[in-house]
């Protein structure tokens, strides 16, 4: 339960909290141990039948990564008699006296290795195929990390599950009137596209501030982009990229927003640029379509098999294509169309049925 911290979850924080809340009230028959490795929120325990135990430091190195998983959460686990271990994370222990399910959500880091530190990098190339194969199952979020899982990692298929992700109640389509006073609110009343995540080298940021300056440029058009996600890596191309811009005064940086303010925003979007180099699945691309918002995202990895067809799908290391894709939605008729299958393209996703699958999963460990 390490990523869980109140009002900060983010993407593995975000599915552990919606999965493990449903998991946990629909199976009082049985005791649910939430490890922390910090004092904890006492929102995190969810019903009567949650146990939370909090033993520091905070693992946020690799070598507390080590010490973590490899000491401390085998000897909480014998001391508490459990029965076997779900990781949320892609972490699990080598040491287990107890069968383990962990969740691969993407294999990004050996993709690309040198967008994090080298202490990092080592930690994962060493461990995740030891935890693969140590692992009784592995969940995964598509069918194309699936596949990645199985070849990189020389997994067996079988021993994969794929466990969709599903997408807060709060995003949904809102009116017209509506949709105005969200566009005067963030955007001066003009229309805007929209980013959504952290502000990450593998996300693509350069390329796509690059390619909406082109747009502007070559359109004319009034719209504007706004970013919503953290700023922790506002440094290198991305802030090369931005302070060149001819048109960066169009262009908002929104921070971190709450899922009560980040769903209006994402309702009164014109479209949601999603172009990023690699994803396992591509959250926003799905709270997009469930508030009936149009996407404009990449043409690789999990992000052609989440968007389907309510996408234009573009060349992410391309900013003539991603500039090009901006223009496509701005044809006629183009957006209402892409719009109008954002909701048989999103319905089979939901947060219930991922946590019916991974219980499922949890299930043939025992």
């Amino acid at each position: 339960m390490r990523a869980m911290e109140m009002n900060q979850l983010e993407g593995i924080g975000w599915f552990t909290h919606e999965v493990m809340s449903r998991i946990v009230c629909r199976h009082p028959e049985h005791e649910f141990l939430f490890l922390f490795d910090r004092p904890a929120d006492p929102a995190f325990r969810y019903a009567s039948n949650v146990k939370i135990i909090e033993k520091s430091p905070r693992s946020r190195h690799p070598l507390l990564w080590y010490l973590w998983f490899e000491h401390t959460v085998p000897s909480i686990l014998r001391k508490e008699k459990a029965d076997l271990f779900v990781s949320a994370e892609m972490y699990t222990s080598l040491r287990l006296s107890v069968p383990s399910l962990i969740t691969l959500h993407d294999l990004s880091i050996l993709h690309y290795p040198e967008q994090v530190k080298w202490s990092i990098r080592k930690y994962f190339f060493h461990y995740y195929p030891l935890f693969a194969a140590r692992a009784g199952r592995i969940v995964t979020v598509s069918e194309y990390s699936k596949k990645d899982i199985t070849e990189r990692l020389k997994v067996p298929g079988e021993k994969v599950d794929v466990v969709y992700n599903g997408a807060h109640e709060a995003y949904r389509p809102v009116d017209a009137a509506t949709r105005e006073q969200i566009k005067a609110e963030f955007a001066g009343g003009k229309e805007y596209f929209l980013y959504v995540g952290s502000l990450h080298p593998r996300k693509n940021i350069d390329r796509l501030l690059a390619a909406f300056d082109r747009y502007k440029r070559e359109s004319g058009s009034e719209k504007k982009l706004l970013l919503a996600g953290r700023k922790a890596w506002m440094t290198g191309d991305i802030k090369r990229v931005y302070e060149q811009m001819e048109h960066r005064q169009e262009v908002r940086f929104l921070g971190y927003q709450p899922v009560s303010s980040l769903a209006r925003i994402m309702a009164g979007a014109w479209a949601l640029t999603y172009v990023s180099l690699f994803e396992g699945f591509g959250i926003p691309l799905l709270e997009a379509m469930k508030c009936g918002v149009p996407c404009l995202t990449s043409n690789v990895s999990s992000m052609p098999e989440v968007a389907g067809d309510a996408a234009i799908l573009v060349d992410p290391l391309s900013v003539e294509d991603i500039s090009r894709g901006l223009s496509e939605i701005d044809r006629p008729g183009q957006r209402e169309k892409l719009a109008a299958r954002c909701g048989a393209q999103s319905r089979p996703f939901s947060w219930d049925q991922t946590a019916a699958r991974f219980w499922q999963s949890i299930q043939s460990l025992t």
